[in-house]
């Protein structure tokens, strides 16, 4: 269930993403991020670049399933946005 800019959702988030920086976790971390900010991008038609966590991050660690989320939800998120051709690089790996 997707619960859209609920400050009570917002309060998981940042405690949930505190967890994980704490405990050094910059996968975690980076997992979290990437929700949070998708969920906002959906909800609010753009984006903050910058912010949103890139495959990379998770390339690092070897974190697979990490990879294959963060390119799915950039390719949604930019396609959300209306950037079909920088979508359509994540979906197909181009």
């Amino acid at each position: 269930m997707l619960i859209r800019g609920s400050a009570r959702a917002a309060f998981y988030y940042q405690k949930s993403a505190g967890s994980f920086e704490k405990a050094g976790d910059s996968t975690g971390f980076a997992h979290v991020l990437g929700i949070w900010l998708s969920l906002q991008a959906e909800r609010d038609g753009k984006s903050n670049r910058a912010l949103l966590p890139q495959p990379e991050t998770f390339e690092e660690k070897s974190d697979d399933l990490g990879i294959a989320q963060m390119t799915g939800s950039l390719g949604r998120i930019y396609a959300d946005m209306g950037e079909r051709e920088l979508a359509s690089r994540y979906f197909t790996g181009a």
